[in-house]
Parts: C-alpha cells; sequence; structure tokens
C-alpha cells in the first residue's frame, strides 16, 4: 500500500511526501511493538492509517493554536487520552475521530480501496 493512493488522491507535493514518509517510517518503528503488545487485528495498514490520522489530528490542534489542555476542553476528551490519540498510542473509534477533527474545523474522510497486489 502507497499511503499517497489512500491519503492524497494523485501526486502528492514534494511536502506531503515528506510528511507522510515521515510518519511511515515512525510506523515501521512502532510496528513491533504494537505486535508485541498483542494488538489484535492490527496490520501494517491498520497501524498506518491511525498514526496518519494522529499525526494530522495533531497539525490541526497546533494549526489552531491549542494546547493540550485547550484541545481537551474543546472536544470533550481527557488531555491524557487526547495526548496518546496524538502519539498514535490509542485505538480510537471513527465517532472519536470525527469528534476531535470537527473541533478543529476539520473532517474525517475514508476511502475503501482494492488491495495492492504484489507483481
Amino acid at each position: 500500500m502507497r499511503v499517497e493512493s489512500v491519503y492524497t488522491p494523485g501526486v502528492p507535493s514534494a511536502e506531503r511526501r515528506a510528511e507522510l514518509d515521515e510518519v511511515e517510517r515512525l510506523v515501521e518503528a512502532e510496528l513491533p511493538e504494537i505486535m508485541a503488545r498483542g494488538d489484535t487485528g492490527v496490520r501494517w495498514g491498520d497501524a498506518l492509517a491511525l498514526r496518519v490520522a494522529a499525526h494530522q489530528l495533531r497539525k490541526a490542534r497546533e494549526a489552531k493554536g491549542l494546547t493540550l489542555d485547550a484541545a481537551a476542553t474543546l472536544t470533550g476528551l481527557a488531555a491524557d487520552e487526547l495526548g496518546r490519540l496524538e502519539a498514535g498510542q490509542a485505538d480510537p473509534t471513527l465517532a472519536t475521530l470525527g469528534r476531535v477533527a470537527a473541533s478543529y474545523g476539520y473532517q474525517v474522510r475514508i476511502s475503501v480501496e482494492p488491495a495492492a497486489t504484489a507483481g
């Protein structure tokens, strides 16, 4: 799975590609730990999708100039819960992702696409 095929239609800008590459490296580093914790059902794509969402939500919060405490008040989540979400250490529901995104003036979009096949 290439990140840009799911998260950015078309050809991403160099800046966006660098951001996605950074998130992909983070997930690659974290995946063994995620699997070791026994998080059932977590696969590369799942972990990557959650990490990208977490990264984007943190960027959205920072763009609004909100601290974690202020964002917690705005979203109705505890600051530590929001921090775990942003760090990619939570398994949020779509409703939670949507609530946080909406609090920052964003929306969550999901794309279902055929899986890439080898060769």
